[in-house]
């Protein structure tokens, strides 16, 4: 299975639509299988072009192949000279000690610093490389961490400094270059927050397109359950919940998080939804401060009395719809507005309950400031 995210990057590079993406937001999780990065996901996904580059301003440039390094050392003159390559190390007959020496080699010339690395990274994607044995061409470049390599900056600043000019221009002129659209090349970056890389990919002029990694959905979270269990990652779990009804309850986990509450049941050696409620909010409450919380409604209609006219335009308005999968007509929010105690929150709660859908309080203290006591409910 493949979700909307990887669909899209294939359809619009295959189509010839674009070769320069960012792919952003939830960039550090599972790609639908245990243990399989984005950064291995890509590796896989680029096996048909001949060079495969990664580049990360904390630690260079690294080649994720061992055939991809074999293949550096076979490159033409003229795309050695491009890299910066000096010629390769004297053969050893231990291989160890050979592989050793070419990494050594290759991590002293290959610059780390963005002001080196980014000049590199555009003649390289500028260069159109013909087909070596078994017939695979083209330059696959990788970008993470991309914020350190093109930062959101203050224009004044970006003009002030000479290198980081230069970088911001080049990156953001990839995008609708033709000379690399003619290649066949493809760069991707990739970084959690778009807001933290520099303007000039952020503009819809640069022609950089943007995917986000959403969350998992249910069929996705469901997916990674059941491959866990075939792995035998939950091993010695008493399931006291279905794996259907785990992948339900972990909706607005990311995969590495369904990882911990699975590894903290075969601790237990049970898997409960108290359990999944516990370590959910846990980790939600870790990785935003709190500013979210986690609910998990127990009751629905049954449990309110009177507000028949509330109920009724919930239950036309968005329940029914939710059911029927007419997603379209739902409204993307709804107002509650009443003095302290009138039932607002009592009714978001039945309505999430109603709806099957995720209810969260967001502390809007955590996010103004300390004066600010209120709580609004989401659903």
């Amino acid at each position: 299975m493949t979700t909307a995210w990887q669909e899209r990057l294939k359809q619009l590079y295959g189509a010839g639509i674009a070769h320069a993406f960012v792919l952003h937001f939830n960039v550090k999780d599972h790609v639908q299988e245990p243990g399989m990065s984005l950064e291995r996901y890509l590796s896989h996904l680029f096996t048909k072009m001949r060079l495969i580059v990664f580049y990360n301003p904390a630690t260079g440039f690294s080649f994720p192949l061992e055939s991809m390094n074999r293949d550096v050392s076979a490159m033409p003159g003229e795309l050695r000279d491009i890299l910066g390559l000096n010629a390769a190390p004297q053969a050893n007959a231990n291989p160890t000690v050979a592989r050793l020496q070419q990494q050594a080699a290759q991590a002293a010339e290959l610059p780390k610093a963005p002001a080196q690395a980014i000049p590199l990274i555009d003649k390289l994607l500028r260069t159109k490389i013909g087909p070596n044995d078994f017939g695979l061409e083209n330059v696959a470049v990788v970008i993470t961490n991309a914020e350190a390599a093109i930062p959101h900056a203050e224009m004044s600043t970006i003009l002030l400094n000479q290198e980081t000019r230069t970088n911001h221009l080049l990156v953001g002129g990839w995008g609708n270059d033709v000379h690399i659209a003619d290649t066949g090349n493809i760069v991707v970056m990739v970084t959690e927050s778009m807001g933290d890389l520099g303007t000039a990919v952020r503009t819809a002029s640069s022609k950089w397109e943007h995917i986000a990694i959403e969350l998992p959905d249910n069929e996705t979270r469901l997916h990674f359950t059941q491959a866990s269990v075939r792995d035998g990652r939950a091993e010695g779990i008493e399931w006291e919940i279905s794996p259907e009804q785990f992948a339900a309850a972990a909706a607005g986990l990311s995969l590495v998080g369904m990882e911990d509450v699975i590894l903290h049941a075969r601790y237990m050696k049970k898997m409960t939804r108290a359990l999944v409620m516990e370590r959910k909010s846990a980790l939600t409450a870790a990785e935003f401060s709190e500013v979210i919380q986690i609910n998990d409604p127990q009751f629905g209609w049954e449990a309110i009395g009177g507000l028949q006219i509330v109920k009724d335009f919930f239950t036309k308005r968005i329940i029914n719809l939710i059911a029927k999968g007419d997603y379209e007509r739902v409204p993307m929010g709804v107002v509650m507005v009443g003095s302290p105690g009138t039932g607002k929150s009592v009714v978001a709660q039945a309505v999430a309950k109603e709806s099957g859908i995720n209810s969260v309080t967001l502390n809007l203290a955590k996010i103004y400031n300390k004066y600010h006591k209120s709580k609004n409910n989401l659903f």
